[in-house]
């Protein structure tokens, strides 16, 4: 993890999602992998967060958990779903 330095073909101001808001440019070298996602595995892991937020929503209903274990997981889904777009798109 480190600040933006210089810009280099990958590393430009103009994405397809826009200009870079990013201040930050994190793990990984943007739009390595995809035009279209700018931090691909981290992107990528974040389907695991995603995935289980879902089991878990379907389990607590399903096994009656009560509606504060629901709403966690619902928090989880959301956590994942806002990194993923964040690390899509920067």
């Amino acid at each position: 993890m480190g600040m933006i330095k210089d810009d280099t073909v990958r590393n430009a101001t103009s994405y397809y999602w826009g200009e870079r808001t990013s201040t930050i440019d994190w793990c990984e070298e943007n739009y390595a992998i995809s035009n279209y996602i700018a931090e691909f595995w981290n992107t990528l892991t974040n389907v695991a967060m995603i995935t289980l937020a879902v089991l878990g929503i379907y389990s607590s209903i399903r096994h009656r958990h009560g509606k504060r274990v629901t709403a966690m997981y619902v928090g989880l889904l959301l956590v994942g779903v806002g990194s993923a777009c964040f690390h899509a798109t920067l």
